[in-house]
């Protein structure tokens, strides 16, 4: 029964569908303000001012987009404000004000002016809807394998960013972002069932050393690769001879 019931719980990990953290700002107090090494967190993301000789800070007015309201983010002067994203993201979407034409973003490493939007760069595709061309206004939305993001502007105006972090790898059972013979250790441990185990080797890396495990379990040697096709070949047999005895 307990079996049964962890490899339900593995199948509804390994089906459940994207989610999204969104930041509004609203945890944060209005006025704050943030300099250059600073970090801040809302709606579960992180952030990191990382360039800027002035500082970022919690506003309340003077944006003409109607989508921000109540608090929102303003990057005063040529300042850069970085999206933290852990295991990377697959789409990022914001509302934002421009008070002047300068900034832009930085995605996975490259520079994009503002006004280069729409446009594709290192796999992620950037666009804009405009509320207004005289006094820009909008929203933006990055979708694509994204490694990192960030805002760069002179009085950049964004509330109400959305990130949909990208998916753990399958058979990650430990939750660290990489498949490894940690993962093993845990579906041995915990699961043990056959669905489990070749979800697991169907994305195992044997190049990848155990991360998360005990001291005294083996790097995934040849040895330890001979044991899992071992074990791949029990549990075959074992599925065979349920279907004989039944």
């Amino acid at each position: 029964m307990l079996r049964s019931a962890t490899a339900v719980v593995l199948v509804a990990i390994l089906i459940s569908p994207a989610y999204s953290l969104t930041a509004n700002f609203s945890s944060l107090t209005a006025g704050t303000r943030y300099v250059k090494g600073a970090t801040f967190l809302d709606g579960g993301i992180t952030f990191d001012v990382v360039a800027g000789t002035s500082n970022v800070f919690i506003s309340t007015f003077g944006t003409t987009n109607p989508a921000i309201t109540g608090n929102f983010l303003n990057l005063t002067s040529q300042m850069e404000v970085a999206v933290n994203l852990p295991t990377g993201a697959s789409r990022i979407d914001l509302d934002f004000s421009r008070g002047y034409p300068d900034g832009g973003f930085r995605i996975n490493g490259t520079s994009i002016p503002y006004t280069a939007v729409p446009t594709t760069v290192n796999g992620v595709t950037i666009t804009n809807i405009l509320g207004s061309k005289t006094s820009p206004w909008g929203s933006i939305t990055a979708v694509g394998s994204l490694e990192s993001f960030a805002l760069i502007g002179t009085e950049f105006f964004v509330d109400n960013l959305a990130v949909t972090p990208s998916p753990e790898p399958v058979g990650d059972y430990n939750d660290d972002n990489v498949v490894d013979s940690a993962d093993y250790v845990w579906w041995r441990n915990n699961a043990n069932n056959r669905s489990g185990f070749l979800t697991w080797r169907s994305s195992f890396n044997p190049s990848l050393i155990v991360r998360g495990a005990s001291s005294n379990v083996p790097e995934p040697t040849a040895f330890f690769i001979a044991g899992v096709m071992g074990m791949t070949g029990l549990l075959s047999r074992r599925s065979c001879g349920r279907g004989e005895n039944s």
